[in-house]
């Protein structure tokens, strides 16, 4: 257990992603706020919600336009320490420490309920889940999309 749980204020983690190194992990709650971990000292190394950031070792840092990252999940994190985060018809790449630009994939097939992500090492396909059970399997860059029904309820995890 990272830190010390807050009994009058409990909050439900929903992603879960490690960063490049496996040093820091970043948590997101129900409420969209998404917590910095340092691993090996199981502290806090910062707070965000809702606003591009740089992630550094002393923690989050606001992030200048078109750098950083939105840190709202699912996110998949690639060769390289980048994230990829989708949006609807985009897929995101971004730099968590600053050092690129942010880059948007055209994807005309992700959905707008996706509840998880996973993209291959090499970049050629991605997969999202659903909230409805549906996963997508994405050939890229924006190729074609293969619909599977997975099961009943939200998809919470994949890997590729």
């Amino acid at each position: 257990m990272l830190g010390q749980p807050d009994l009058a204020a409990p909050v439900r983690i929903v992603d879960l992603t490690w960063l490049a190194g496996g040093h820091h992990l970043l948590a997101e709650d129900v409420g969209g706020t998404v917590q910095l971990w340092e691993v090996s000292r199981a502290e806090r190394r910062g707070v965000t919600s809702g606003s591009a950031v740089l992630v550094t070792a002393e923690g989050f840092q606001p992030a200048p336009p078109g750098h950083g990252c939105l840190l709202t999940g699912p996110l998949a994190v690639l060769p390289g320490g980048r994230l990829a985060q989708a949006a609807r018809g985009v897929l995101r790449l971004c730099d968590p420490t600053g050092g690129a630009a942010a880059t948007d994939i055209p994807v005309a097939g992700l959905a707008d309920d996706g509840t998880a992500l996973a993209v291959s090492a090499d970049g050629t396909s991605a997969a999202q889940g659903t909230a409805t059970g549906e996963v997508l399997r994405i050939a890229l860059p924006g190729g074609e999309t293969a619909r599977v029904q997975a099961h009943e309820g939200a998809v919470l995890a994949l890997h590729l």
